[in-house]
């Protein structure tokens, strides 16, 4: 419910900058510092966002990286993720 709630407030607020720049936010592209349950819960909600406004889940899964205290989750060089 929390992670919901903060994932919600994050989506509005990432729109409303979008809308005051006169961009959209299936132009944006976001990092998520930390890969707990907290930070992919407000990223899932931003990606639902993103579906919204018309991306496919892989599209929006795209506009993504994430970062664990190991680095880049999911290094093209197989490293970590």
């Amino acid at each position: 419910d929390d992670i919901q709630g903060t994932g919600c407030v994050t989506l509005a607020g990432i729109t409303a900058a979008a809308r005051a720049a006169k961009g959209k936010i299936t132009d944006m592209r976001f990092m998520c510092v930390g890969a707990g349950s907290a930070g992919l819960g407000v990223c899932a909600q931003i990606v639902e966002g993103l579906i919204m406004e018309g991306l496919t889940r892989e599209e929006a899964h795209k506009k993504f990286v994430v970062l664990s205290a190991k680095g880049v989750i999911g290094k093209a060089d197989g490293k970590y993720g």
